[in-house]
């Protein structure tokens, strides 16, 4: 009377096996993700701090986290000091939000190649916000030039204005901006930049 239909009953243990197992296996799998979150908090941080909370804070000050770390450079700093402005950027990265610059431990690396070979022409390709251009302009000998391309107009704006605060003019730095790149003034045909 209350029996299934024969065809019926293997579906019904199938949906009730699958039922009980599925907690299990989703178990099973806890003490993996934890080790995985425990291994790797630091990229888990990183993640967090420069995807979701500077996508947050984009959409509630309505202003892009480079012209923040402007910003704050401006009120953090004092003027024409290249060293105290890196020092600054710094500080921003690691207490504020992340901004992907060198730092100081690939700054040494750069520090010593620029002392090495004591070049007069450099052509930097991506000036982000202006970290690399002003440790290398402080780093040129006299009479020696920086060309700096950077494709995005608003952080090339900001680098000018950061590269300009630090005590850089054009003489020693120029090519803000990917339409004034001195690379597609000469041709487009990498010929050779001079001062």
């Amino acid at each position: 009377s209350n029996l299934l239909p024969p065809t019926l009953l293997p579906e019904r243990l199938t949906s009730r096996h699958t039922a009980m197992v599925s907690p299990a296996i989703a178990l099973a799998f806890i003490p993996f993700v934890v080790t995985l979150l425990i291994r790797y908090r630091h990229y888990f941080c990183l993640f967090y701090r420069a995807v979701l909370v500077r996508r947050v804070r984009d959409y509630l000050t309505g202003i892009p986290k480079e012209e923040r770390a402007f910003q704050y450079i401006l009120t953090h700093t004092i003027p024409g000091d290249p060293q105290h402005i890196l020092e600054t950027f710094d500080h921003w990265s690691y207490h504020c939000e992340y901004l992907s610059n060198l730092g100081p431990q690939k700054a040494k690396i750069l520090e010593r190649l620029i002392y090495e070979k004591s070049p007069l022409r450099v052509l930097e390709l991506g000036t982000y916000c202006g970290y690399a251009t002003i440790l290398i302009a402080q780093l040129l000998p006299l009479g020696a030039r920086l060309y700096t391309v950077e494709m995005d107009d608003r952080k090339a704006a900001v680098a000018e204005k950061v590269i300009r605060l630090a005590g850089f003019d054009d003489d020693t730095v120029s090519g803000l901006g990917f339409h004034s790149c001195p690379c597609q003034a000469a041709g487009g045909r990498g010929a050779e930049l001079e001062a």
